[in-house]
C-alpha cells in the first residue's frame, strides 16, 4: 500500500530534467512516464510538456506528439526549438502543410535556419 505522503514526494520530486536524462540514454518509455509525472507535478511547466512532446514523436506517436507541443508553445511562446519539434511532429504524423506554415516564419527570425 502506497502511503498519501509518498505519492506527494514522488510528485514533488518529478522534472522534466529526469525525462530528459532517460530521452538522452535513449529510453523513451521511460523517459515518457518521467515527463508525465513532471506534467502531474507541475501542469505549467513548458519544458515537461516539450519534453513530453519530443519523446513522443521518437515514440512513433507524432499526433499525440503535436498536443504536447502545442501546450508547450502556449507556455513558451515563441521557442524555436519547441516550433521546429512541432514542424516535425505534423511532418511525421503526414501534415506537411502545417510543418511548412510553421517553419516559413522561423526563417524570417533567424537568417542561418535552413530553408
Amino acid at each position: 500500500m502506497v502511503h498519501w505522503f509518498g505519492l506527494l514526494l514522488l510528485f514533488a520530486q518529478a522534472s522534466p530534467e529526469d525525462g530528459a536524462h532517460l530521452y538522452q540514454a535513449g529510453r523513451f518509455a521511460e523517459a515518457a512516464s518521467a515527463y508525465q509525472a513532471a506534467i502531474k507535478a507541475n501542469p505549467d511547466s513548458g519544458d515537461a510538456w516539450a519534453g513530453m512532446g519530443r519523446t513522443l514523436l521518437r515514440l512513433g506517436r507524432p499526433r499525440d506528439a503535436v498536443l504536447c507541443l502545442h501546450k508547450a508553445l502556449q507556455l513558451k511562446p515563441g521557442d524555436t526549438g519547441i516550433q521546429s519539434a512541432l514542424a516535425r511532429s505534423y511532418l511525421d504524423g503526414g501534415d506537411a502543410g502545417a510543418a511548412i506554415m510553421l517553419l516559413d516564419p522561423l526563417g524570417d527570425k533567424d537568417p542561418a535556419f535552413p530553408r
